[in-house]
């Protein structure tokens, strides 16, 4: 919702046909590409001959050469999200980062591609690269002197048809940030206005048996505890986890002095018991599959059967906003909860009977000017994957 002098509007993320100008004035353009997207990496670089492969299988040893002349690139796009590689390293954003910095201060225009990660008209989603797109997305907000922008092409088309769509796409002088191309039709997204109130189906009310726990990760932070609530006030649930990267004091010391980010998760807490609802606070780094599984099967034999999921968990470094001094070290951390502690958690979800498994994004993952870059890309794949 977005309010406004008490208005509230709601909104749904849609598609709209669209074209815009072509500018062909550029200079070299950068390819990044792996083994799996080579053949189309150099069938784009036909396309496109001022242009160059950057093996991204090789990037470290890239980073350490010294004769990279940063100033005559004016263009990048990136492949990765059009192969099906299952692990995504982070040394990308550092050759990113040196482009940013070191090279042309004006014209420069990068460009994410992915292959069927939209769901629109698209009925087998491919996540490779959704962790990447946020960020693209997002940098021209950052740096309004470049283009920057995510395209998802048309997983049906072949290769060759894939290269001439990337290089259209390349040369159009647009400012959207999110584009993608199903039956050979350019489409950018747009919010809608959304309906108020959206019937439920026959037989879908929701309810919560009194030994059927809901686990919210993140649960113990301000969105967590405030769904932690609702859960239990409509939904009829008697039994919560709440996991969180921090514990909170034995309950033998919850009497006591605390500072008030701790006396306020105390309290929340207690009133949730104060309801009848039986409470367990569980710290938990999700990307420990080992930690997870051990936890998860504990909760289910000694607590009763997990039948929900609220992942609420994330961080957010504000100390370094700029993405160019921004560490790979912190925007792993950022990404941990979102990507790799998201895959170990819908793993394990798998062996529950769930009623649902609700991944919590944020507006910026459609306005990704009103947040930070890593905040922005760790928030993408619960989009795409909900």
């Amino acid at each position: 919702f977005f309010s406004s002098r008490r208005r509230h509007t709601r909104l749904q993320g849609d598609w709209s046909s669209d074209v815009c100008s072509s500018d062909l004035d550029t200079g070299k353009i950068a390819i990044l590409s792996t083994s799996k997207t080579r053949l189309l990496g150099d069938l784009l670089q036909e396309e496109l001959p001022n242009s160059q492969i950057i093996d991204l299988d090789n990037i470290k040893s890239i980073l350490t050469q010294d004769d990279t002349n940063w100033q005559e690139y004016e263009g990048c796009i990136d492949l990765f999200g059009c192969g099906q590689e299952e692990v995504d390293s982070l040394d990308w954003m550092v050759w990113l980062q040196y482009l940013l910095e070191k090279g042309v201060k004006t014209k420069l225009k990068l460009l994410g591609v992915t292959k069927g990660l939209e769901s629109w008209e698209n009925s087998e989603v491919n996540l490779t690269g959704a962790s990447r797109v946020g960020l693209y997305r997002m940098l021209q907000s950052e740096y309004t002197q470049i283009q920057s922008r995510h395209i998802d092409v048309d997983p049906h088309l072949k290769t060759a048809a894939l290269a001439e769509q990337i290089a259209h796409e390349f040369w159009l002088n647009d400012d959207n940030c999110e584009i993608c191309y199903r039956q050979q039709k350019r489409y950018r997204a747009y919010l809608a206005d959304a309906p108020e109130k959206i019937p439920p189906k026959q037989g879908s009310q929701l309810q919560f048996t009194p030994e059927e726990v809901l686990l919210i990760t993140g649960g113990t932070g301000g969105l967590g505890l405030l769904l932690a609530q609702h859960f239990v006030e409509h939904y009829g649930v008697k039994r919560l986890v709440l996991s969180g990267r921090e514990p909170l004091p034995p309950r033998q010391q919850w009497n006591a002095n605390h500072h008030d980010k701790v006396r306020q998760k105390i309290q929340a807490i207690q009133s949730l018991e104060a309801q009848g609802v039986q409470v367990q606070v569980l710290p938990l780094t999700l990307s420990d599959a080992s930690a997870v599984t051990e936890s998860l099967d504990q909760i289910t034999a000694n607590f009763g059967t997990i039948a929900g999921i609220l992942h609420c968990a994330g961080i957010v470094d504000a100390e370094t906003p700029a993405f160019v001094r921004k560490s790979l070290a912190s925007v792993a951390q950022v990404l941990e909860p979102k990507v790799a502690g998201l895959q170990v958690l819908l793993a394990k979800g798998k062996e529950y009977p769930l009623k649902f498994a609700v991944l919590f994004s944020s507006v910026s993952a459609i306005i990704p000017s009103l947040r930070s870059e890593e905040h922005t890309s760790e928030l993408q794949s619960p989009c795409n994957l909900v």
